[in-house]
Parts: C-alpha cells; sequence; structure tokens
C-alpha cells in the first residue's frame, strides 16, 4: 500500500469544504409542484379525441376513455378547468417565490431559520398583499438586526 493513499473513513479537508459548498442553505419551504400540466393534458386529450381515436383503434379501454372525454361538454369543461388551474398555478408559484424570499430576508437579517411564512396566496406583480412570518419561541434578536428588519413591518421593506 502506498503512503499517499488515504482511508475512505476519512475524507480530506478538500472533500470536506466541496460538500460543505454543495450542501443548500437550510429552508422550510418545500419545491415547487404544478398541478396544471395535468388538466392541460386531459383537455388536449379531450380537444384532440377525434383525431388520437384511429392511433389508438385496438385498444377499447383507451378508445372508450377518449369518446366519453369528447362526449357533450366535456372538451369546454375540460378546457375551462385547464385554464382556471393555470391562473392558480401562476399565483401559487408568486406566493412561493415571494415566502422562499422572505424566509431568506430574515434568515440574513436576524441569522435564525423563521419557523413558519404564510404569504397571501393572491400576491400581485411587484408586491404582496399581507405575510406572516412566524418564528421559534424564545428566539432573540439583536437590536441592531431588528432594526434592519422593522423597516419591512411599516411597509418600506424593498
Amino acid at each position: 500500500m502506498s503512503s499517499t493513499a488515504r482511508s475512505s473513513a476519512t475524507p480530506t479537508p478538500h472533500a470536506q469544504a466541496r460538500r460543505s459548498i454543495r450542501t443548500p442553505d437550510p429552508t422550510r419551504i418545500g419545491r415547487f409542484t404544478p398541478s396544471s400540466p395535468i388538466a392541460v393534458a386531459g383537455a388536449g386529450a379531450a380537444v384532440y379525441a377525434p383525431r388520437l381515436l384511429p392511433a389508438v383503434d385496438g385498444n377499447e379501454t383507451a378508445t372508450g376513455l377518449l369518446t366519453q372525454l369528447h362526449g357533450y361538454q366535456w372538451p369546454l369543461l375540460a378546457v375551462a378547468v385547464a385554464a382556471a388551474l393555470c391562473a392558480l398555478d401562476v399565483s401559487r408559484y408568486r406566493a412561493h417565490k415571494w415566502t422562499q424570499m422572505l424566509e431568506s430576508v430574515v434568515r440574513q437579517t436576524t441569522g435564525h431559520l423563521p419557523r413558519k411564512v404564510t404569504v397571501s396566496l393572491a400576491p400581485r406583480r411587484r408586491t404582496i398583499c399581507r405575510a406572516a412570518i412566524t418564528l421559534h419561541p424564545g428566539t432573540v434578536i439583536r437590536p441592531k438586526a431588528f432594526s434592519r428588519a422593522d423597516p419591512g413591518n411599516r411597509g418600506g421593506m424593498p
């Protein structure tokens, strides 16, 4: 065995530094998952069912499903539901981004990870109507950090 070989149980300091760089900042916010693509796919199948029927001619289950989807008023209803879900997903995505931004601002100004950040579901294009940030019980914020975070309570937050 060579003298330069290291045990795999003890990583090198360089490997530890690379691993610490790759780990993301701690967050309590989950990943955003849109729900509208499923509705858009269903609406597309309902609208284009007559064109899709020859492609699935041998499969009775798919033929029955496409026939039912393209039945009386289904395509119009499916398109309306897909449009509503797309609008809801845009609103949810904006609220998710504002939640991430507010959590990051609180973490950077106070040094504490907030327990919960709640943003109203209908944020405007560049501003939000209402947000509630809950810190853990007993969290102590230094006066200087509080003075940096406090203008947000009066509507002066950038």
